[in-house]
């Protein structure tokens, strides 16, 4: 049995996002210029490629959970208050 000191610690264990193949959800508020009016639009990434927008965080979500199923990958939020991205449960 390995010492405690060659052990892999609780932080190396945690996952990390992988935002070249992993399922993103993406959070921007688009205001419109000549009206003032903003709207909220979630997109959902696989990697680099956007595969659907949503104008609620819960259909967004659910597609990401969907989507990282299907594709065997994590899913993570990036909303306004930025890095580190927060893990999705699938």
């Amino acid at each position: 049995m390995p010492s405690r000191s060659s052990r892999p610690s609780h932080r190396s264990r945690v996952k990390k996002p992988d935002e070249d193949c992993d399922v993103i959800v993406n959070y921007i508020q688009v205001q419109y210029v000549p009206t003032g009016e903003k709207r909220d639009t979630w997109s959902v990434y696989l990697g680099p490629e956007k595969q659907a927008e949503f104008a609620t965080f819960k259909d967004a979500k659910d597609f990401a959970r969907q989507l990282a199923r299907k594709h065997r990958r994590r899913a993570w939020l990036h909303d306004t208050s930025g890095y580190p991205l927060k893990p999705i449960d699938v």
